[in-house]
């Protein structure tokens, strides 16, 4: 029986430090959207996807009852780079430029970003970074006083990225 249990519990850990694809298909336009996804020992998940402008983008849901704090400025790191904060600043300045441009999403327990703008011949930075990393570190406050990390452990199946988004890295022909 302990045996039996061990060897769920290593395919549980195993599955949720792997990338997995997820398709779907739109009722309505029979449209098929694909999404890597990964998800950490806590539950919660990253989720890397293209959008209707080509554009990608990631998405944090955190497990449970755990929220993010309004206003949250969200941190990443891709293995030992230098982190990136993600928050609404540059969509609240194009906006005050009457240029709006979506970069961010809050709602309490899902946080949406713009990672890279889509176009492989004008460099793939962060997403070429995530197709080879090993780990992504996600830094989130519950409140002003608190902060939490989720560690993503990302070596296993990051091929799936770019199957879900569509690029294959030899496409990244400018600067990164």
């Amino acid at each position: 029986m302990r045996q039996i249990l061990a060897t769920i519990t290593a395919l549980l850990v195993s599955t949720a430090n792997a990338w997995t694809l997820q398709e779907s298909v739109d009722v309505m336009t029979d449209k098929v959207t694909r999404q890597a996804v990964v998800a950490a020992t806590d539950g919660s998940t990253l989720t890397l996807l293209r959008r209707s402008d080509d554009s990608v983008w990631g998405y944090v849901k955190l497990s449970g009852m755990n929220q993010f704090m309004v206003n949250e400025r969200l941190m990443m790191r891709i293995d030992k780079d230098k982190p990136v904060e993600f928050n609404d600043d540059l969509q609240r300045l194009m906006t005050k430029l009457r240029k709006p441009m979506p970069s961010w999403e809050w709602n309490p327990s899902l946080v949406g970003f713009h990672i890279w703008h889509g176009n492989p011949a004008q460099g793939c930075g962060m997403i070429k970074r995530l197709i080879e990393s090993s780990t992504v570190l996600v830094r989130y406050h519950p409140n002003q006083s608190v902060t939490r990390d989720i560690l993503f452990n990302t070596d296993s199946n990051r091929h799936l990225i770019g199957e879900a988004l569509g690029l294959e890295v030899a496409q990244c022909t400018g600067a990164n």
